[in-house]
């Protein structure tokens, strides 16, 4: 029998409630499937070496990007076969009907982030995150990931120009603001994740988790709402059903999009969730792909 572990990061201190459900409902389905589960806490960031630490100021993000790598790394040199990353705000809202490929030599995930950029007149972008990954023994990609993460940040002066071109409003908008400093003077959160994975698929195909969403606070929004125009627009690009989800938990706390990311938006969300076990995303898939 193969040994797959799931593991996480967070900190242990001022969770947020909808957090700790998260990391429950992930923590309960590995072990319904057999999986082993592993919490790092903080101790995730020990993985990283001190000069990217001050490369990126120290940022949560980046460095968390990079430590779950070396923690896949770790993980695969103890035996396991198959090492499976899930971030701490990814909820599963139906686990019974939840599967990842654990036999894909690696996965990524699909990312569709859909927004309203102007009143009334939704955004999509369809980009590629490190929301949930996949690992096996001997996989192609972990080792030259990291590698390359840390050639980018190493070498940042240089970063704005390997993306440009890019018409991600995250790009435009980094861009604009480094016309006001020396480049390369400030690294962004997403540099060795969201965007850089997302320029890699663009010049070959990297193979994707697509039944796991990744939900902004305009989409949260929606769904705690129950209307439905986002929800529609952003199921007609996943050809799976959504049965798990990243909360974007980076926006607690803050208004953002028209939203106020607090407790209460993340309750009523979570529950619309389990109560129609994903029926009030995946009712629209159903629509637009039969």
């Amino acid at each position: 029998m193969e040994k797959i572990v799931v593991y996480q990061s967070y900190r242990t201190q001022n969770v947020p409630e909808f957090i700790t459900r998260c990391m429950e409902s992930v923590r309960t389905w590995a072990q319904s499937s057999g999986y082993t589960y592993r919490f790092f806490d903080d101790a995730l960031f020990d993985f990283v070496p001190k000069w990217f630490q001050e490369k990126v100021s120290h940022k949560i993000l980046p460095m968390s990007d990079l430590g779950r790598l070396y923690a896949a790394r770790q993980l695969l040199k103890e035996g396991f076969d198959a090492a499976v990353w899930m971030d701490a705000d990814l909820f599963i809202y139906n686990p019974e009907r939840f599967r990842i490929d654990t036999n894909q030599a690696f996965l990524l995930t699909k990312e569709v982030w859909i927004t309203y950029s102007i009143p009334l007149i939704p955004s999509v972008w369809v980009r590629v995150c490190n929301a949930a990954m996949v690992y096996r023994k001997e996989n192609p990609f972990l080792d030259f990931y990291i590698y390359s993460s840390e050639q980018l940040v190493m070498n940042r002066e240089h970063w704005v120009e390997r993306f440009r071109g890019s018409n991600d409003f995250r790009y435009l908008l980094f861009r604009l603001k480094n016309k006001l400093k020396p480049l390369g003077q400030d690294v962004p959160v997403a540099v060795i994740g969201t965007m850089y994975l997302t320029a890699l698929h663009r010049m070959f195909p990297l193979p994707l988790i697509e039944n796991i969403g990744l939900f902004s606070p305009a989409l949260l929004g929606d769904i705690a709402s129950g209307s439905g125009k986002l929800m529609r627009r952003y199921m007609a690009l996943f050809s799976e059903p959504l049965y798990a989800a990243n909360l974007c938990g980076s926006f607690y706390g803050k208004r953002a999009f028209g939203v106020k990311a607090d407790d209460a938006l993340y309750q009523k969300v979570m529950e619309n969730l389990m109560y129609s076990k994903g029926d009030i995303m995946n009712r629209f898939r159903r629509v637009v792909h039969e």
